[in-house]
């Protein structure tokens, strides 16, 4: 059901040890790319104030995986694919102002944030070398 070694569940373990890594990459993310839209749609004194995923990292059930191959740049690579059951239910919080004038005039808090689905992580291009592949990709497939 999951990745065990030694009885340590490693993809959730892993999850656990960068979680903060993540949640700052997060955060980093919903700024550049959230923010603007809200700002272009919304009003131009919209803010994204906070947006953090917690200190409670998500899970990862019947992660299943596969390797393939994959033509990148004219060349086959191998790549690791595992998919497994997402289950976030943490206390990760966003919080949206609305400014008038310089003082808050809107405050919207999101928090018990829930997601759940199928969720995929890609290892691509295999190579010899820690941290022995080249990039990552974290999607939903469906």
């Amino acid at each position: 059901d999951h990745f065990m070694l030694l009885g340590l569940d490693i993809v959730n373990d892993l999850l656990d040890k960068q979680w903060p890594h993540i949640s700052n990459w997060f955060q980093a993310k919903m700024k550049a790319a959230v923010e603007p839209l809200l700002k272009k749609n919304i009003s131009d004194s919209v803010e994204l104030a906070v947006s953090n995923l917690g200190k409670t990292p998500c899970k990862l059930d019947d992660v299943q995986s596969q390797e393939y191959e994959q033509e990148w740049r004219g060349q086959k690579s191998k790549n690791i694919l595992l998919v497994g059951d997402l289950n976030y239910q943490g206390d990760g919080e966003m919080q949206v102002l609305l400014k008038a004038r310089g003082a808050d005039v809107v405050k919207v808090n999101l928090n018990d944030i829930v997601i759940r689905g199928r969720l995929a992580v890609e290892l691509v291009r295999l190579i010899d070398v820690p941290p022995w592949f080249s990039g990552i990709r974290v999607y939903f497939p469906d």
